[in-house]
């Protein structure tokens, strides 16, 4: 069995660091097989004002993502460096670069994290029991809301062959796809891409909340550098104190 984990990285350092050094080890030691870790990094800064992130991290954050890599602190990880960016989706390209990587793997499971979340899942040698003849797995149980947080769910080599051909349909900064009903009837709240990524799947399964965690201080969420890193004490508890002070650079709340 083959397994990828891929982290679509821009401006964060800790949490990638923090899993690469401290969980995914062990997570490839659990693993039935090969578990082979990414960075699909994005060396870019979009100008796009509707996104968060780009508002609040500037372009003097990649420095700190290229001084973790120059320094190979991400020494467990492949990186595939991503320049291109797109105004419909500044990071399209690095989704398909990772989904990519998965196929070229012929991975049969796909961890997906982005950069200011963390995925601690000791089961991933029950991952075929789990998923059964679903093709995603779901960390949050988003299914209700027509959409899946992609950053941080599960999927399939099925799962991630057809969500390829559907973003191969993007073109330039306009959305073509051949499914004009793709996004018809959108109840949900979260984004497009969110919607997209639910409309791939066949048959999502429910994971379980308590393997994951993400800092969101946005709307109702509220969750706060402090509390990842009350969370990271409760489910990664061996990481040391110096290494646990890195959340500073990303999170300073």
């Amino acid at each position: 069995m083959r397994g990828i984990v891929t982290i679509c990285q821009n401006k964060r350092v800790a949490l990638p660091f923090i899993f690469g050094k401290y969980v995914y080890p062990e997570m490839q030691r659990r693993f039935h097989g090969d578990l082979t870790l990414y960075h699909v990094w994005h060396d870019a800064h979009s100008t796009d004002g509707a996104m968060a992130s780009n508002r609040e991290l500037g372009e003097d954050k990649l420095a700190n993502v290229r001084k973790f890599i120059h320094e190979q602190r991400y020494s467990n990880a492949i990186i595939e460096r991503v320049t291109t960016t797109s105004e419909a989706w500044p990071a399209l390209e690095s989704m398909k670069c990772a989904l990519r990587r998965s196929k070229a793997l012929k991975a049969d499971f796909h961890l997906w994290m982005e950069d200011d979340a963390i995925v601690v899942d000791m089961s991933c040698d029950t991952w075929a029991t789990q998923i059964g003849g679903g093709d995603v797995g779901l960390y949050t149980n988003t299914d209700h809301k027509q959409m899946i947080n992609i950053a941080y769910f599960l999927s399939t080599r099925e799962y991630d062959d057809r969500l390829l051909n559907i973003l191969n349909e993007y073109r330039g900064n306009k959305i073509h796809l051949r499914d004009t009903g793709l996004t018809d009837n959108f109840k949900g709240k979260g984004s497009m891409i969110e919607h997209i990524f639910w409309r791939a799947a066949r048959k999502p399964v429910f994971l379980g909340p308590c393997k994951m965690f993400r800092h969101h201080p946005h709307g109702v969420h509220q969750k706060t550098g402090t509390d990842v890193k009350n969370w990271l004490k409760t489910n990664v508890s061996h990481v040391c104190p110096v290494d646990m002070d890195l959340l500073k650079l990303d999170f300073p709340d």
